[in-house]
């Protein structure tokens, strides 16, 4: 294309192995016909012109954020992994692939599972992970979030199936641990550190869940009888000891006669008459 006595047109660009560049990477060339006729100034601009346009067609910047970590690769093959940071790129045929490295949530749904004895309990589970591996973790699996779901829940089934529910109920703040224990090697199979998994929800069926108070009902209610029932029986031994105690020591029976005088007549308005036996018949009260 001719305008003014400047021609354009795209050209192949050959350049040395050491410029960086693909093989295959075009430039906007231009060639400057007729520059006696054209005046500097616009030759300047023209040459300033393709200089900025050829820059823009063979540089690329990349920033990549402080949460984040980036899989720079080129014609298909990685060639490394980006910290945070500017970077510049020249040439074609790069691709980035960006990662957050924040912790993120993992929650896995409401999982429908069988007891030892047949009850069907109903669980779910939360968990914290980050990426520690980018190229790991898209080169393992197409899905990391999903297979991670995948290996909680099936670890879930395994720890669940065979126990009872009694034992479930009770040693259910554990089950988190035991879970966390069996998918974390696992996921960091997939670069993913899985740091915290919890159960946060365990429900019976209604049923269920009524016989188990009522049979929790009928164990306190039978402790707290056993507990009476000893009470009663201390109570009794406690007497057996004192009425030993008055019979050889007579005159502690008298102070004590005293002493429950004083505390009656602690009661206003009331009158006692009171007679006292004989020191020789004191024994025979």
């Amino acid at each position: 294309m001719a305008n003014g006595g400047i021609q354009t047109e795209f050209l192949p660009l050959h350049l040395p192995p050491e410029s960086g560049l693909h093989a295959d990477d075009r430039i906007f060339h231009i060639q400057l016909m007729n520059l006696e006729t054209l005046h500097p100034v616009a030759s300047i601009a023209a040459t300033l012109a393709a200089a900025c346009f050829t820059w823009k067609r063979l540089t690329r910047v990349i920033d990549v954020p402080l949460h984040q970590r980036c899989i720079h690769s080129r014609h298909g093959r990685v060639v490394k992994v980006l910290e945070s940071g500017r970077y510049r790129f020249f040439g074609t045929g790069h691709a980035f692939q960006s990662f957050d490295t924040r912790l993120q949530p993992i929650t896995l749904q409401t999982q429908e599972l069988c007891t030892a004895e047949g009850i069907t309990v109903k669980i779910t589970a939360v968990g914290l992970y980050r990426i520690i591996d980018p190229v790991l973790a898209v080169s393992s699996t197409s899905d990391y979030a999903g297979t991670l779901y995948t290996l909680i829940q099936l670890a879930l089934r395994d720890a669940v199936n065979g126990i009872h529910v009694e034992t479930l109920m009770a040693d259910v703040r554990a089950l988190g641990p035991k879970l966390l224990e069996a998918v974390k090697s696992k996921a960091n199979g997939l670069g993913i550190d899985l740091s915290e998994l919890v159960i946060r929800d365990l429900i019976l069926p209604a049923d269920i869940k009524a016989a188990l108070s009522e049979s929790w009902r009928s164990k306190k209610s039978a402790l707290a009888e056993i507990e009476t029932a000893r009470g009663k029986a201390a109570a009794a031994r406690t007497m057996a000891n004192a009425s030993r105690l008055y019979e050889n020591h007579p005159a502690l029976l008298k102070i004590r006669y005293i002493e429950a005088i004083e505390q009656a007549a602690k009661s206003i308005g009331n009158t006692f008459v009171i007679g006292l036996p004989d020191e020789k018949n004191l024994h025979k009260i």
